[in-house]
């Protein structure tokens, strides 16, 4: 049917799968989440409050296997865009966008129906027509007939449409932000309210994403949805260029590639050449896929005196025998794709995919310009805050070995003391986030979350250049 290939079933059919491998042949009570809206472009706030609306709901006693986004109609979308007088990505490109950002959550896909124009042609549909569209999937899916769709919102829409009353076919889950005061739950009625997201989470906006846009601050992008979106959105490939050229172009991004995401927009071009300021790039991962889509072109434009801050374990790019090529394959397979065990045992690069980046990392390792944060021998269980305690005092010896261009002097130490983050900075003066707690839990444990990565970076040295 049309709709079986507008919602994307994949996720939750793997975590059906999974319940099932665990709680036996019954499953218990079934529910999936959907929220609706103009997307435009998504971020993890939208993200958030699906998995806020979960939280809540297997707290009530549902196992909550999948959820979708469902990015508005361009009939909706496109006239609310002009009469704001911001830009309106088409649907398609929304859509694609999305995908991106959610390319790694194993819980949300995006739902196409809404916004399909082969559907829709010539009007929109409002959310309970999608409440609907979905049940009318579920019902196709033997084992879903049973999962109970729950519309996830904020206070304001549930207010304006009488969500709080319940009574319909579908449930509600209302997600409050920071502050706001929810109406009591009806669960006789399928009305649920969620805890609020906190931190930096909670303080994303579409309008902030669409500023960070036009500013080329691939950095915010990729904080605000993810490292793949930020590429996609403002490097793109020229296959994905010419296919979106139009939305490009509303972008102001003029030709596959986009501007380069290593040469910031706040970077002004008047200044000498002696006070460029420092970059420091933080993600690997991030620079193989740019790798992957501009090639040696990448390496032409990053300046030659860049210093490599990541958040893995040397071993993982650079394993020594069999046994750290296996870990290194468990934690990103693109850090050794190529990469194989010789018939001696020895580890064999000649065929490396990322040659040219694994031997630029040499070449600036031996100036003192890269550090891992996870030492050697440390045992990552694949949680976020799971790293070495004293990992960003290491990073703080390292980065005061390294010049400031701007100052003339070397770098600053980080700021490791809590109780400055706590009681002294001034908040208003965030740049990635505001949210402390993040910021403090991310340094003491030594992980690598990378929102609080950076404003540890920024207020620590504001005049380097932090590039994801």
């Amino acid at each position: 049917s049309v709709t079986r290939t507008m919602w994307p079933m994949e996720k939750v059919e793997c975590n059906l799968q999974a319940l099932l491998a665990k709680a036996g042949a019954t499953p218990g009570r079934l529910a999936v989440l959907l929220t609706t809206g103009g997307m435009n472009p998504v971020h993890r706030g939208h993200v958030a409050l699906l998995h806020q609306a979960a939280a809540r709901l297997q707290a009530k006693g549902y196992n909550v296997i999948g959820a979708w986004l469902s990015p508005s109609h361009d009939k909706y979308l496109q006239p609310k865009a002009r009469s704001l007088g911001t830009i309106g990505l088409t649907a398609p490109f929304r859509i694609a966008a999305a995908t991106g950002a959610l390319a790694s959550d194993p819980f949300v896909a995006v739902g196409h129906w809404e916004s399909d124009t082969s559907v829709h042609p010539n009007s929109w549909p409002d959310f309970p027509e999608v409440c609907e569209a979905l049940q009318r999937e579920l019902a196709g899916h033997a084992m879903l007939t049973e999962a109970v769709v729950f519309y996830a919102c904020g206070t304001d829409h549930a207010l304006k449409c009488g969500l709080y009353r319940g009574g319909r076919s579908w449930g509600v889950v209302v997600v409050p932000r920071e502050g706001e005061k929810a109406k009591p739950e009806r669960p006789d009625k399928l009305v649920f309210v969620a805890e609020p997201a906190q931190g930096e989470i909670a303080s994303f906006s579409s309008t902030k994403v669409r500023k960070a846009l036009k500013n080329k601050d691939q950095a915010f992008i990729a904080s605000a949805l993810s490292p793949e979106a930020a590429v996609f959105l403002l490097s793109p490939t020229t296959e994905e260029f010419n296919h979106f050229a139009a939305d490009y172009r509303k972008l102001e991004v003029t030709a596959a590639g986009g501007t380069s995401a290593l040469v910031p927009a706040d970077t002004s071009a008047a200044r000498p050449p002696s006070k460029q300021p420092r970059q420091i790039l933080i993600s690997l991962s991030s620079l193989l896929k740019r790798f992957d889509h501009k090639g040696e072109e990448l390496l032409q434009h990053l300046p030659p005196d860049a210093l490599f801050f990541f958040g893995s374990k040397r071993s993982w790019v650079f394993p020594s025998n069999e046994a750290e090529l296996r870990e290194s394959r468990s934690e990103n397979p693109s850090y050794t794709s190529g990469v194989v065990v010789g018939s001696n045992g020895s580890i064999d690069v000649t065929k490396a995919k990322y040659k040219l980046i694994r031997d630029l990392i040499l070449e600036k390792e031996a100036r003192g310009e890269v550090i891992f944060l996870k030492p050697p021998g440390f045992k990552y269980n694949g949680s976020l805050y799971h790293g070495d305690p004293s990992a960003f005092a290491r990073v703080s010896e390292w980065l005061v070995t390294c010049d400031d261009p701007v100052t003339g002097e070397k770098c600053k130490p980080l700021k490791l003391d809590a109780a400055w983050w706590r009681t002294e900075w001034d908040r208003t003066t965030s740049k990635y986030t505001d949210c402390v707690m993040a910021i403090v839990k991310n340094f003491e444990n030594g992980a690598h979350d990378y929102a609080p990565v950076m404003e540890l970076l920024h207020q620590s040295n504001p005049t380097v250049v932090i590039v994801i």
